[in-house]
């Protein structure tokens, strides 16, 4: 039997890891751009050990305040120490950091609990994005699809790529300079084992002896439970484990992430298919366009045609047609994601689609101006109005997108026009412009219209959080006797209320909402 002729030995898949001391091929988990080498595990482990404690220490027990802002500048900062140097960081992408440490700053800026939760997930994403950015992934160029990939790569990443430290550790023997890891691996160990049991003493001291206690606790402003330590090591053990596994995502810039492929669709729909649904919608829409602009803006009897008067036809509907904005920017962005052409035709069509959403906005923006107008401003309301003007910009984007035949990039500049939106928001203050708002509508009758509500809804008003109590103890005194009564004991009982928390929490919890609120209570309680 004739030899065969030898063939070229070809690369290993690009999941596998080369073993150098053995010279076999081992399936070592996620594929990983860069080795991870036992100085850069050792760094990642001490980080995330310390990351663990700083975090159980400025979160467990304590209200959102500083502590995000804390705790995502410690993020930001271990992602440097562990960064690879030749990581490329995409100069667009340099507003991430300062977004992140932004929207975490006013976690400690406004009390409002609406605002918490945004600010707080919006601090949280944007960290990652930086993360991402870091290792060298071009985030705000990417694509939607290749956003997605990223997350759900990463989020793998973080809840299981600290198993990726244990190989590096193990072969700490065969690295150069062995010899002087060998004498600094003993010492982390010592550390390690050193911190639980230290942990334990310090807490059992405290217990013991009340001048101990004392001292440790003005030192570390925290209060020694021992209920509250199952707590706190459970959450210092668990976000080491994800600190460590998105730092070895860092580190190690999987391929994975570091490619940005489009979203590969078996299916596409045809371009006469999406042409005549865009029309048929372009079609439904321009009629509603023409009755509003006859009937809402044009001034024509509405009793006859639907037996509403136009106060009462003017002042529904901005819920609807908000919704329909966002159905329709969402069948835009769908129809440019799945179309199989983009012809001339199909785009005259999209940005028809867009053009008519336009007016439809304004439609919504007027009706609510005048609900608002007759019942007075709620935080629902202003909600309402900023995602108004939110679809607005979007509608500008999308169309420059779509004439552009660039519509890859209008999800990323909603985005990014929601972050603005978002920021102008946290500047204005919802609870505050809606308590001032109302309490000047209440003082001066002439801003309500003769079929209006007017009064000041003070039961409504009390309900608002921290945020709000200024502008109430302000306009106190000018308040009628039935809105004093009902503001006065809600004033006492926040009063009461806000001591308590202050005293139970920390300075990690600090807000400059609370703290205000907290003052002008503590200086002009009322009778």
């Amino acid at each position: 039997m004739a030899d065969e002729p030898t063939r070229p030995l070809s690369p290993p898949p690009s999941h596998w890891t080369v073993v150098p001391a053995a010279g076999k091929v081992a399936l070592n988990g996620p594929p990983l751009v860069r080795r991870l080498d036992a100085t850069v595990a050792r760094r990642i482990v001490a980080i995330a050990l310390l990351m663990g404690l700083l975090g159980q220490w400025l979160l467990v027990g304590q209200a959102a305040g500083i502590n995000v802002l804390l705790w995502t500048a410690a993020i930001l900062l271990s992602a440097l120490l562990v960064r690879p140097r030749d990581a490329t960081f995409d100069r667009l992408d340099a507003w991430l950091p300062p977004a992140a440490l932004v929207f975490a700053a006013l976690v400690a800026v406004r009390a409002d609990e609406t605002l918490l939760v945004f600010d707080t997930l919006t601090a949280l994403t944007m960290t990652a994005a930086s993360i991402a950015a870091l290792g060298g992934v071009a985030v705000t160029r990417r694509s939607l699809g290749g956003l997605l990939r990223t997350a759900v790569h990463g989020t793998s990443f973080a809840l299981g790529g600290s198993t990726q430290l244990r190989p590096a550790l193990e072969g700490v023997s065969e690295l150069p300079h062995a010899s002087a890891a060998g004498r600094v691996r003993p010492i982390v160990t010592g550390l390690l084992l050193a911190g639980p049991v230290v942990a334990v003493f310090v807490a059992l001291f405290a217990v013991a002896d009340g001048v101990f206690a004392s001292m440790l606790s003005r030192a570390l402003d925290w209060r020694l439970d021992l209920a509250d330590w199952p707590l706190r090591l459970m959450v210092w053990g668990l976000l080491a484990w994800v600190v460590a596994g998105v730092l070895v995502l860092l580190a190690g810039a999987t391929k994975e992430v570091a490619r940005d492929r489009p979203i590969s669709l078996t299916r596409r729909l045809g371009t006469t298919e999406a042409l005549t649904l865009l029309l048929a919608t372009d079609l439904v829409f321009g009629v509603f366009v023409a009755i509003q602009a006859a009937y809402l803006f044009g001034g024509i009897d509405t009793l006859a045609a639907s037996g509403m008067t136009y106060s009462e036809y003017a002042r529904q509907g901005f819920f609807e047609l908000v919704a329909v904005a966002v159905l329709a920017g969402g069948l835009v962005l769908a129809l440019e994601s799945i179309v199989r052409d983009r012809t001339h035709w199909y785009r005259i069509a999209a940005m028809g689609l867009l053009i008519l959403t336009a007016p439809i906005l304004a439609s919504a923006a007027y009706r609510l101006a005048l609900y608002q107008h007759a019942y007075g401003w709620t935080e629902l309301r202003f909600y309402v109005a900023a995602a108004i003007l939110w679809l607005g910009a979007c509608v500008a984007a999308g169309l420059v997108a779509v004439w552009r035949d660039q519509s890859r990039w209008l999800a990323n500049a909603a985005a990014i026009l929601g972050l603005v939106v978002a920021l102008g928001v946290n500047i204005v203050g919802p609870q505050a412009f809606v308590a001032w708002e109302n309490v000047a509508r209440a003082l001066d009758p002439s801003r309500v219209p003769a079929d209006g509500l007017s009064g000041l809804d003070a039961t409504y008003l009390i309900g608002l959080g921290d945020d709000a109590i200024p502008v109430l103890v302000a306009a106190y005194p000018l308040l009628s006797p039935d809105d004093r009564e009902i503001v006065g004991e809600a004033l006492l009982e926040r009063r009461a209320e806000s001591l308590r928390m202050d005293a139970a929490g920390g300075w990690p919890s600090w807000n400059l909402g609370r703290e205000r609120a907290l003052e002008v209570l503590r200086n002009a309680s009322p009778p």
